[in-house]
């Protein structure tokens, strides 16, 4: 009990009309998944409950057909106050904090005083330690004994001060405490830079290189895998080359594995109408370029190790300080990450837990397989002096892996035994055509994850649509491969003409794909496939073993060529081509190009209709409640139908 900020002894007696604060503890029964992580014997009911059931079932697939297990979002509330934590306070620290509830309950605006901060950040440091010893140790211990590797990711991971938030003090720490760290990016915290807008959404705060939070831990405790649990919340007007922005934004600061989200396991229900993945969905079967492209570049970003020598220092203990405080740390922060990232310096992020881990040596501090010679620090308050010291010698920008014309081109190397692999990602809307010196006398490949194919280069060209990537690989060693194959001739398909549409709907009964005889009115609520065909003749006989291109240009979402009846390609990515052998085209025949937008038309709609059909709690928080909002926003930007032009091409 309280008077004012002076706590009352357990037994006292008012001598005057006086108004007292009574804290008292309860169980936390708002969220029912919110239980308390400070605690082993949790942490053993969850293992026993959960994990034995999994060791039960397929336990005998652990470790080779399964190799993760998946943990998401553990968290403890930052105004935890477990049973026990008055004692171990003490224990730790010498003092009470029940002295000082109040910095506790009300968080940073408790903090009035020098001795407030202390308390704060002192309860915010311990409530940390107890969730990564009793939560994330006992799990990933667990993992390992059962031979699946431990993985997942944290709440609130894109922001500085997330680790406050969730009650684990030190993202970092925690991540290096997984097998394989990783982030969340399900509600467009990065997204398409439409019209130039910012890659980031403005929750993120302009941490836009939180990915590297992932990466870091990884690199810290050598391991190789990172992982990222992707989209899921970003509606149904979510494209190709929306995904592919939002996986190769995260592949160039160190994310290489990609948990897609999310495939509803009915089409009858509410979460076929929330999940962007459907199988009624329009061009759902034309993703498979997509997942191919991803499985290469995610096995190419496996490859070596990552490269830099520099650290952006984590202030932890100010995000437990006073208002101000959190708001310069968070700021500072950010903006000296995002500086570094736009001079296109790789870094990786290191709190004081790394920094007292690591290896001071003359170069540097070794750290795992990381050796960080530079050490950017931000403003920070409360960071301990045996910390600070440590970084002194260190204290300093390192240089940028490469520095392009382009301002939007960013950049992130691997070290092989024979060479060095780069990425070059293009992170602006525009399109980018530059010639990169990066040989350093050496021989240069460059890897297409489109194809699956590496070719001989004279010198790095890239050009690039917004979001692609580039790889190539640079090399002592000679590697049997031809130079990119050119155009020996080009045939325009003309004439396509609309031959039947399947149309995407909602119905009572579940999501539907209906085929149709004719053409459709294509208006704003139309989602489906148009079937255009059109007669072709090419100049010669194509023979099995030669090369050709089907290339769409400036058309819809994704598109599915047939030849003859026969399916020959899916498009997907700009630019919309695909090489095919030979032996699958006639000189002559009949061409059907199926044009796909999305679903989002018919979802919003259909807005109003399904919110009133299903019961609120079938659809869940991401349909209603805190994302509705989002969700709808995201479908109303929906991709229109339109027809480019097609062509045949024969490849050299």
């Amino acid at each position: 009990v309280f008077d004012g900020r002076n706590r009352l002894p357990d037994v006292f007696v008012a001598y005057k009309d006086m108004t007292v604060t009574e804290y008292y503890a309860e169980r936390f029964t708002e969220h029912p998944n919110l239980v308390d992580l400070t605690r082993a014997e949790t942490t053993d009911t969850f293992i026993k409950n959960t994990y034995e059931k999994y060791k039960d079932a397929v336990g005998d697939l652990f470790g080779d057909y399964l190799s993760i297990m998946f943990t998401d979002e553990p968290a403890a509330k930052a105004d935890s106050f477990p049973l026990g934590y008055a004692e171990e306070f003490i224990k730790e620290y010498g003092y009470d904090i029940r002295d000082r509830l109040y910095v506790v309950t009300e968080g940073e605006a408790g903090c009035r005083t020098e001795e407030d901060v202390k308390a704060r950040i002192d309860h915010g440091m311990l409530l940390g330690r107890l969730v990564r010893k009793n939560t994330f140790n006992k799990l990933r211990d667990w993992c390992r004994e059962c031979g699946i590797r431990f993985g997942g990711h944290l709440n609130n991971d894109n922001l500085a001060y997330g680790g406050m938030q969730c009650g684990c003090s030190a993202l970092v720490d925690c991540l290096r405490g997984f097998d394989v760290p990783g982030i969340d990016v399900i509600w467009e915290q990065i997204r398409y830079p439409y019209g130039g807008r910012s890659p980031l959404d403005d929750e993120t705060q302009g941490m836009g290189f939180f990915p590297r939070i992932a990466a870091s831990a990884a690199r810290q405790e050598r391991h190789r895998q990172t992982l990222s649990e992707t989209f899921g919340i970003y509606g149904s007007g979510l494209t190709p080359d929306e995904m592919r922005y939002v996986v190769n934004y995260q592949l160039i600061r160190g994310i290489n594995t990609f948990n897609f989200g999310g495939l509803s396991y009915s089409e009858a229900r509410a979460l076929a109408h929330t999940h962007p993945f459907s199988p009624s969905k329009p061009g759902y079967y034309n993703l498979g370029e997509l997942n191919e492209y991803v499985t290469r570049l995610s096995y190419l970003a496996n490859l070596g190790d990552p490269e830099g020598d520099t650290a952006l220092f984590h202030p932890i203990r100010d995000y437990w300080a006073d208002a101000r405080t959190v708001i310069r740390a968070t700021e500072s922060f950010n903006r000296l990450g995002t500086e570094l990232e736009e001079r296109n310096v790789a870094f990786d992020i290191i709190d004081e837990y790394g920094v007292l881990d690591a290896e001071v040596t003359a170069e540097g501090l070794r750290l795992g397989d990381a050796l960080y010679r530079h050490v950017v620090i931000p403003e920070t308050s409360y960071t301990p002096e045996d910390v600070l010291e440590r970084l002194k010698p260190f204290i300093g920008e390192g240089k940028p892996t490469y520095t392009p014309i382009n301002e939007k081109l960013r950049f992130m190397t691997r070290r092989l035994d024979n060479g060095r692999l780069w990425f070059i990602f293009n992170e602006g809307i525009d399109p980018v055509t530059e010639r990169l010196d990066i040989s350093e006398g050496k021989r240069i490949y460059e890897i297409d994850p489109r194809e699956g194919e590496i070719y001989e280069a004279d010198e790095a060209i890239v050009c690039l649509p917004c979001g692609e990537v580039a790889v190539f690989l640079v090399t002592d060693e000679s590697i049997k491969a031809e130079k990119r194959p050119t155009v020996a001739y080009s045939t325009e398909v003309t004439g396509l003409r609309v031959d039947g549409f399947d149309r995407f709907t909602v119905e009572v009964t579940g999501l539907k794909l209906t085929h149709y005889e004719g053409e459709p009115k294509v208006d704003g609520d139309f989602s489906g496939t148009l079937y255009y065909k059109a007669t072709y003749s090419l100049p010669e006989e194509p023979k099995a073993g030669e090369r050709f291109r089907i290339r769409l240009d400036d058309s819809a979402v994704t598109a599915k060529v047939l030849i003859n009846g026969e399916s020959v390609c899916s498009l997907a990515l700009t630019p919309m081509m695909e090489t095919v052998d030979g032996a699958m085209l006639p000189r002559s025949g009949e061409v059907t190009l199926m044009l796909s937008n999305t679903a989002a038309n018919e979802m919003v709609a259909k807005r109003e209709w399904s919110e009133s059909y299903f019961p609120k709690a079938e659809i869940g928080p991401y349909y209603f409640g805190e994302y509705a909002g989002k969700l709808r926003e995201f479908e109303k930007r929906r991709p229109e139908m339109r027809l480019g032009r097609l062509f045949i091409e024969k490849l050299n």
